[in-house]
């Protein structure tokens, strides 16, 4: 059993570097006086930017809020928090591909990759929580029942969520990506509840 500050600059450094290469994914290049009609039809990359940011934001203060809980993680934790990591990691790939296949043929595929990604963080961070709850006793002995309702009322719904939003990726895969910025800001606002007392 090692402290969690350690674990938490670890995870502070990974989501702010899958935060900021996100930004990589805004292009609008074009010569002389083209770049404005360029930056105009760089829009579906603003939208990917915004909320995969937002999305990244909220699960930092959710993983936050976990963290504050924790007074000491074992060996499994630690690798169930790597995991969740490796998954954020990944979310600026189907976030430039959402960008780059907008009005193309390929939306449906890189809609279904995004949704798979949130579904996988999704699933990971509610292991998280669910291993520190049932290991509390040594590892957040001061764990409110107030945030454990919190994450069985809000955390525990959310990958069945993320999949139905995903699955109407399936029949219309710009619906399914409006669907994922609603339920990310919907969770922005939930994640407080996390904190408990």
């Amino acid at each position: 059993m090692v402290e969690t500050h350690r674990l938490e600059a670890f995870a502070d450094g990974v989501l702010a570097i899958a935060a900021t290469v996100l930004i990589f994914n805004v292009t609008a290049d074009a010569p002389g006086a083209a770049v404005g009609h360029a930056i105009n039809g760089a829009w579906p990359s603003y939208i990917g930017y915004m909320i995969s940011f937002l999305t990244i934001g909220m699960l930092w203060m959710n993983h936050h809020a976990m963290l504050r809980h924790a007074v000491q993680a074992n060996s499994t934790f630690k690798l169930l928090n790597v995991g969740l990591l490796m998954c954020v990691a990944f979310y600026p790939y189907p976030t430039r591909l959402i960008a780059a296949h907008w009005d193309g043929g390929g939306l449906r595929p890189a809609a279904l990759m995004w949704g798979a990604t949130s579904i996988a963080i999704g699933v990971m961070i509610n292991v998280c929580w669910w291993y520190m709850i049932f290991h509390r006793a040594t590892m957040a002995p001061a764990l409110s029942a107030k945030t454990i309702t919190a994450v069985r009322r809000f955390a525990l719904p959310g990958p069945v969520v993320w999949t139905a939003a995903t699955l109407t990726a399936v029949w219309n895969p710009k619906v399914a990506i409006l669907l994922y910025g609603i339920m990310t800001v919907f969770y922005m606002f939930i994640v407080r509840q996390f904190e408990g007392n």
